[in-house]
């Protein structure tokens, strides 16, 4: 019979139910509300520990655990997880940051991208709006022109930069891309912000400053769009604001902004200039980061990390 690790999982992940039954069929299972209720008095026993975003896996959060041998996340980058400290400790990472050939078959981000594109381009929001009011007219709701006549460019060309251009191609539109990691593309990001009218971000967070920044933003052509169905770490928020004040971009969607995943931001968030200018304008709809936020991606996603911990665990400790 083969051990069962234990395991400190949190409701507030929202697996799906069959994958919490996984859980619990192969881990001796601690389940707790949140990130806030996990303490190394209560839990110092525990071997796989599940990470969502608004918990750091770092030494000063996670050094008392010391039988720690599995971290898991199902996301597709993990700027929460401290590799380097994982190493020296020799906790290993069940995640899908090195799972690209698999994530090919995993696409709402890339789906999401156009809807968000279409929706505030297209003013679809606004116009049903006016039809709920009793109105019926098209005048107000004009785009400029077609998407098959302007130009798209993708910061960041992986998996999903290339599945946006697949998708951007079938549209009929002509498509750039800037990835310092890759050959072919742009030479600068600042070069490609001049050619385009649409800027849509898929890079990954390895820093932290924001590589979307106000030169980069006014590099843009007037009028021009702005996506970001990444992270918002890497969008410079305040002059994004700046620019769709003045018109210099058109309209923005973003299904990711900085700080979310803080355990003080719904608090914040009230007060801050994003949600004062979202309740006053129409040329910027936000999301609540559901871009990967489908029922079948999110249970095979799951249950991919849950396999891969099991198989890390029974490699190695068996």
């Amino acid at each position: 019979m083969k051990k069962k690790f234990d395991a400190v999982y949190f409701s507030s992940m929202n697996y799906t139910s069959e994958n919490v039954d996984f859980i619990k069929e192969h881990f001796n299972v601690k389940i707790l509300s949140n990130v806030k209720n996990l303490s190394p008095k209560k839990n110092n026993n525990v071997e796989v520990l599940f990470a969502p975003f608004e918990l750091s896996i770092c030494e000063g959060n996670i050094s008392q655990y010391n039988k720690l041998k599995v971290v898991i996340s199902n996301t597709t980058s993990i700027p929460h997880i401290d590799i380097n400290f994982c190493k020296k400790k020799n906790i290993k990472i069940a995640a899908l940051h090195d799972e690209q050939r698999y994530l090919k078959r995993i696409t709402p981000t890339a789906e999401h991208t156009f809807g968000l594109m279409l929706a505030c381009y297209r003013n679809i929001i606004p116009a049903f709006r006016d039809v709920k009011h009793g109105n019926w007219s098209r005048w107000n709701f004009v785009a400029p022109k077609m998407l098959s006549r302007m130009k798209i460019g993708l910061v960041g060309y992986g998996r999903l930069g290339k599945k946006v251009e697949k998708i951007a191609k079938a549209f009929g539109m002509r498509v750039f891309w800037f990835d310092p990691n890759k050959r072919g593309g742009e030479k600068t990001l600042k070069g490609m912000a001049k050619k385009i009218d649409i800027l849509s971000i898929h890079a990954s967070v390895n820093q932290k400053e924001n590589i979307i920044n106000r030169n980069i933003l006014e590099s843009l052509s007037h009028g021009s769009i702005v996506i970001n169905t990444a992270r918002g770490e890497l969008l410079d928020l305040d002059s994004l604001l700046d620019f769709l004040e003045s018109g210099k971009i058109s309209c923005a969607a973003l299904d990711t902004i900085q700080d979310e995943f803080t355990s003080e931001f719904l608090q914040k968030f009230k007060n801050t200039r994003l949600f004062n200018y979202i309740n006053n304008n129409d040329n910027l709809l936000l999301t609540p980061h559901i871009g990967g936020s489908t029922y079948d991606a999110w249970s095979l996603t799951q249950r991919r990390v849950l396999e891969k911990s099991l198989k890390i665990l029974e490699n190695e400790f068996e």
